[in-house]
This record gives structure tokens, sequence and C-alpha cells, in this order.
């Protein structure tokens, strides 16, 4: 089973602010909890590009684009939300370009803002989507400790093991 998690509950979860919501923010999933720094991107380079993982703008790509003209930023921009990206974080409390601001809007891409650092930024989102969209297995069992032992009692619904460890209690294992 592949788990996901809503764009909403990792927004409130890291407090982030919101500048653009397409409208969709409870029904886009983060699938994958991978983070990224389109910085090869906004040169151009976009092999390898995974419009699945958060982006994340951070000083360094502010400060390539802020050295732009509003034309060359806007092509540069262009091509990377063209991709549609699950999200685009700014940190830093970095204002928000226009040209930014336009795209997320052509491309209906959610644009959020945070006031920590980038990688403080990076290290929290990893954390918390590695926990969230760990693998996960599903058993249905008894765990019953015999002379010490514990012991983890394995099987299908409706095999008897809930019986077998109600015996086992009875006769005053734990």
């Amino acid at each position: 089973m592949d788990y996901s998690v809503p764009v909403t509950s990792f927004v409130n979860e890291l407090h982030l602010s919101i500048l653009h919501d397409p409208g969709n923010l409870d029904s886009r999933k983060i699938l994958i909890p991978d983070v990224s720094r389109p910085g090869m991107m906004l040169l151009g380079f976009k092999q390898h590009f995974d419009p699945r993982r958060i982006q994340i703008i951070g000083l360094m790509e502010y400060t390539y684009l802020e050295e732009l003209s509003s034309e060359e930023r806007y092509e540069h921009l262009d091509r990377f939300y063209r991709e549609c990206p699950v999200l685009v974080v700014l940190t830093r409390s970095l204002p928000v370009f226009e040209e930014m601001m336009l795209l997320s809007q052509k491309y209906e891409v959610p644009l959020f803002e945070c006031n920590t650092s980038t990688s403080d930024f990076m290290s929290a989102a990893i954390s918390y989507l590695n926990v969230e969209l760990a693998p996960r297995t599903l058993i249905h069992g008894e765990l019953v400790e015999i002379y010490g032992e514990g012991i983890l009692i394995i099987g299908e619904s409706g095999v008897g093991k809930s019986e077998t460890a109600n015996e086992l209690i009875k006769r005053g294992h734990s």
C-alpha cells in the first residue's frame, strides 16, 4: 500500500504561510519524502527533475533569480513551473517575486513561505515526511509472556489467536 500526505497536513505541521492556494490543497497529495532545491532546473537542466518533490527556493536560488531581468526571471521560472511541482516553498521569509506569483496562479501550483532557514526547513520536512510516508505492515496478532519470553501469535483473522492467548493467561502467563 502506498501512503500519501495531504498538502494541508504538511502545511499545518511545518507552520507554512500561504502565498497562493489554487483551491485544491485538500486533494493534492505528497507521495514521496524527497525535497529538492531547483537551482539546476532554473538554469535549464531538466534531467532528473521530479515534480513530485517539494521544491524549496532558498537564498541561493532567490539570489540567482534576483539578478535576472524581469523577462529572464519569468522565462526561467516558467520552465520550472511548467512541470507543475506538488508545491513550492520560499524560505527565510524572502519577498515573493511577482513572476513567481503569476506563474503559481497560471499553473495552479501552491506557493508557501516560512521564516526558517533553508537547511532547517529541509531537515524538518524530510523528518516529517519520512515518518508519515514510511512503509507499514499490518498483522493480526496477540503478544503473550511465557516464562519471561515474549511470544507473538500471528495468523489470519478468526483462527483462534485470542482464544489461545486467553487459555495461556488462565494458566498463569501474562
